[in-house]
């Protein structure tokens, strides 16, 4: 099958490509009015959790007029609302503090965790293909997210780029 280029900023050499083709298939990013991706932006909690409900193939819907919102900085008619209410029924988001934090970036240790619990809520394991490599920031990690980051990292989900 031959690549296509689906944003301007996504060459089909990127090693971002594959992942960015994948997600778009699945309706799950659709980049910007202008037909660029922007793979170098910052990606906040909300979009990442939308991005990962959808790539699941989770049907989000509308929350019910009289949901009870599982967080107190989530409010029922934000665009994202679905998605956090689904990923914290499935155990995927938990907040902090009864906050989710929407509009603050994801960091790689929240990537990770939420990952790894998604893969959980939904019956897959993490195969051990790889060995696994100390990251250069690992002494960063929290214990929280330590097992998620180990586990994608021997299952070949991560790598990490330049040690990190």
């Amino acid at each position: 099958m031959e690549k296509r280029v689906i944003f301007e900023d996504v060459p089909v050499d990127a090693w971002e490509y594959e992942a960015v083709r994948f997600l778009n298939a699945k309706n799950a990013v659709s980049g910007y009015e202008d037909g660029s991706f922007r793979s170098k932006n910052n990606v906040t909690r909300a979009e990442f959790i939308q991005i990962l409900v959808t790539a699941m193939g989770i049907d989000i819907g509308e929350p019910a007029e009289d949901a009870q919102m599982p967080f107190e900085d989530i409010k029922r008619d934000d665009w994202f609302s679905g998605a956090c209410i689904k990923a914290q029924e499935l155990g995927i988001l938990s907040g902090s503090d009864g906050k989710c934090m929407p509009q603050s970036n994801i960091t790689k240790q929240e990537i990770a965790a939420m990952i790894l619990r998604a893969l959980d809520a939904n019956n897959r394991t993490v195969a051990s293909n790889v060995e696994i490599k100390v990251f250069a920031d690992s002494d960063d990690i929290a214990d929280w997210a330590l097992e998620a980051v180990n586990k994608l990292q021997a299952g070949g989900i991560i790598s990490g780029s330049d040690g990190y």
